[in-house]
């Protein structure tokens, strides 16, 4: 018994539901999107993605908000306050030696 593709109509696919062309591109375009936009930068209420942000700082400042935005979405959040605050002192000590 043979199926049709859902994305590009070929027939016989055995018991898949999409020919593997299909299946392959939409696996790809998955992995893009997790890579490009994970979930833990992009769920804000905001709608504004973590990189929006960040991008216009420096690294520690930039990692800073990076891991407070993600705080209760990856990982632990206790890990993730540590970091950031690794990052803030990192931020601090530079200051102070004026640079």
């Amino acid at each position: 018994m043979g199926w049709t593709c859902c994305n590009c109509g070929t027939t016989n696919h055995e018991v898949f539901m999409f020919c593997q062309e299909c299946m392959f591109e939409k696996v790809r375009s998955q992995q893009k999107e997790a890579i490009d936009s994970p979930p833990h930068y992009t769920s804000h209420e905001s709608g504004i993605e973590c990189i929006q942000v960040t991008e216009h700082m420096n690294f520690c400042l930039g990692n800073v908000v990076k891991y407070v935005w993600r705080v209760d979405q990856k990982g632990d959040p206790i890990e993730n306050l540590k970091k950031a605050r690794f990052y803030i002192d990192r931020e601090i000590e530079r200051r102070r030696n004026g640079r």
